[in-house]
């Protein structure tokens, strides 16, 4: 089993009880440490500074230092987030521990009653907690951000936003946005700085970042960190270029449109040399993401906006003809006609016989080849409105189709009224037609923009929905566990308990921290299934060796419900895969079954080959699938029962992880249920070694 990795200072001036933190630290079973020390408060302070630090081991008593001021001058140093301190005193001593904790103190522990177990657990508790502060933080600005671009769709405004909460978070003196112009320069557009620092926006500067080869580099989406520029191998002529503008660190992120470069996010330390952390990296990583939405939306915005004013006009334009074409019709009798009721002759002028598809001359005056030109949908429609205005002496006004004998359609808006002679004969109709087919198509073409505008609307608010109410599924998940923790410790701490309530509160304190690292987990692990990031070490793999381990993990979890756990292992055939990442898989379907399966149900998991390749089937007597949630069963974050009052814990990631690591080992997932209440199938198919 990999080992996940923590860098955690010791600040002590006695050597023997550094060599004893050091190796209680090292004999930790899941975490692999790199020690820094330092025997003086200005020695540790100094770390801080340079390095990327996960904790600090503080002993209160140093020589140049107490612990309470060592804690006042580590605020000073520049960082979005400092690390968690644990102090540490030859006695227990109540006030100093309040105040320790009042000034920013994560811990406060004893050396006297200091063991492996206690230092490891308050080690990793305090880097957990502080990195759980750390990422709700980054997810408010995120959150804050995106609500924004749901809002707005004015770009500069949500760019002006985000560069003041980035320099809010990782306070830092500058963060400023350059776009990449045609001619290959970039541009400040917006900027958010101290009062003490020079503004980018009102110079005139030309930026290093854009020459070569760095820009290469951010085309292939590549991060730039820079602790300290003047050690840091950049060209002297760029060192002396950032100078003018006092900047001594700096972190810079490519933004995209689409898969193109639109620009850079720069933030610039101005005070002193700075580590960037990986939660600054990680912020402006996701922030980087939102940034390319908001300009992927305002672009799309614009080009709405444009061809709507295309289409305003044409349509102006459109009207303005029209009118024109009315006059004229009305001044020279174009495009008229007249209908003899008494000969049931029609009289056209030349441009009626244009409009409806009659050659000069073709057209007969015969009610019979007017009628024939009729759409057949539209003719008894057209019929009905003559006869009526001939009946009853009301206007005839009527939109119809027609058709002309190369079956193309057509549009005619045509008005007519009757005449009488004065013995109140009914003698005549007359009127003019007017081609209206541009007119009916661009209506066309506006109902299906709408359409279509309606339709994303609607994804995209489905879409906010859902984030939404994942949102409070992780934090609802994310509190619970912790809020076990936090009970337990104050009461290990505040009271004096027996030891078999301390081994309980033990048991639930570490049962809840490996909970809340594994959530952790999935989400870095779909974080990093976005980003394309996650990484396989492929070797040969026994699949039964990793069914039967899952099983004996799990055996007791199914023991606990009286879920009989069965399984069928066929063949010992080997892929090639990632131990770990097919572990991760098999562990996803099983603990799934179990948890959705009913106390005396059974789980059933099966191995057998097939050919050239080696199938795990997982079955349950479960709850089973709706046959309108079976498509969705993979998605990202989606669950039966978003809220978070459901039964089953969980973020709804496991069944996506599982799908995607299939995919990376060249597999398919499947699942199948005859519907709810009457469990399910998953079938996982990988290709043989």
């Amino acid at each position: 089993m990999i080992k996940q990795h923590r860098r955690v200072l010791i600040v002590d001036n006695f050597p023997p009880d550094r060599e004893m933190y050091h190796r209680y630290l090292q004999a930790d079973l899941e975490y692999e440490y790199t020690l820094l020390e330092a025997s003086s408060a200005e020695d540790g302070l100094g770390l801080c500074g340079v390095q990327s630090i996960d904790g600090i081991l503080l002993d209160f008593s140093l020589p140049d230092l107490d612990g309470l001021e060592f804690l006042a001058e580590l605020k000073k140093i520049p960082s979005g987030f400092h690390p968690p301190v644990i102090m540490i005193t030859g006695q227990g001593n109540e006030t100093i521990a309040a105040k320790a904790i009042k000034n920013g103190a994560e811990d406060y522990l004893v050396k006297n009653q200091i063991t492996p177990q206690v230092l490891q657990l308050a080690v990793g508790s305090a880097i957990a907690s502080n990195k759980l502060q750390q990422r709700i933080e980054q997810e408010k600005i995120v959150s804050q951000i995106a609500q924004q671009i749901r809002q707005s769709l004015n770009l500069a405004e949500i760019l002006q936003t985000t560069v003041t909460l980035i320099r809010q978070f990782l306070q830092t003196n500058r963060v400023v946005i350059f776009q990449i112009q045609p001619d290959g320069s970039g541009t400040a557009i917006v900027e958010s700085v101290g009062d003490e620092w020079k503004s980018l926006i009102s110079t005139n500067f030309h930026s290093p970042y854009f020459t070569s080869p760095n820009i290469e580099n951010y085309r292939q989406g590549l991060i730039s960190t820079k602790t300290d520029i003047y050690n840091a191998g950049i060209d002297k002529y760029d060192v002396e270029l950032l100078k003018q503008f006092q900047v001594k660190a700096c972190l810079v992120m490519p933004l995209f449109q689409g898969e193109i470069l639109w620009g850079l996010l720069i933030a610039h330390h101005c005070s002193s040399p700075r580590p960037w952390q990986e939660i600054d990296i990680s912020l402006v990583k996701q922030l980087s993401t939102q940034i390319g939405i908001a300009i992927a939306q305002s672009e799309l915005y614009q080009q709405v906006q444009s061809e709507l004013m295309q289409r305003q006009q044409v349509e102006a334009e459109l009207s303005e003809s029209e009118a024109g074409l009315r006059l004229a019709l009305e001044a020279a009798k174009m495009g008229t006609w007249n209908w003899n009721i008494l000969t049931n002759q029609i009289k056209w002028c030349a441009n009626m016989e244009a409009l409806f598809g009659f050659q000069p001359g073709e057209f007969d005056g015969s009610y019979a080849m007017f009628v024939s030109r009729l759409h057949p949908e539209d003719g008894d429609r057209v019929l009905n409105a003559i006869n009526l205005s001939v009946a009853t002496g009301a206007e005839y006004n009527i939109e119809f189709r027609f058709v002309y004998p190369n079956g193309q359609i057509r549009w005619a808006q045509s008005k007519g009224q009757v005449f009488y002679n004065q013995t109140g004969q009914l003698i005549r109709m007359a009127g003019v037609d007017i081609d209206i087919t541009a007119a009916q198509q661009l209506k066309a073409e506006k109902e299906e923009l709408l359409q279509r505008e309606q339709a994303a609307r609607a994804e995209a608010e489905a879409a906010n929905r859902s984030k939404d109410e994942f949102l409070a599924v992780v934090s609802h998940e994310l509190r619970s566990p912790l809020n076990a923790i936090l009970g337990w410790a104050r009461l290990l701490r505040t009271r004096e308990l027996d030891k078999e309530t301390t081994n309980r509160a033990l048991e639930t304190i570490e049962r809840n921290t490996q909970t809340q690292v594994q959530l952790i987990e999935d989400l870095l692990d779909v974080s990093r299934m976005i980003r394309g990031d996650l990484q396989l070490t492929m070797a040969p793999v026994k699949l039964a060796t990793v069914i039967e381990n899952t099983i004996s993990s799990n055996s007791l979890t199914a023991e606990a419900k009286q879920i009989q756990l069965n399984s069928i292992l066929n063949t010992d055939g080997q892929i090639l895969g990632d131990l770990n990442r097919l572990q991760q898989i098999v562990t996803n379907l099983l603990t799934n079954a179990i948890k959705f399966t009913p106390q005396g149900g059974s789980v059933e998991i099966c191995l057998q080959q097939d050919g050239s390749q080696i199938q795990i089937r997982v079955t349950d007597t479960g709850k089973g699938i709706s046959q309108e949630f079976l498509p969705h069963v993979f998605d990202r974050f989606r669950r039966v029962d978003n809220s978070t009052e459901r039964s089953t814990d969980g973020l709804g990631l496991g069944l996506a992880i599982v799908s995607h690591l299939t995919r990376l080992h060249g597999g398919t997932v499947a699942a199948s249920s005859p519907g709810v209440g009457q469990g399910a199938t998953f079938t996982v198919v990988l290709p043989l070694l």
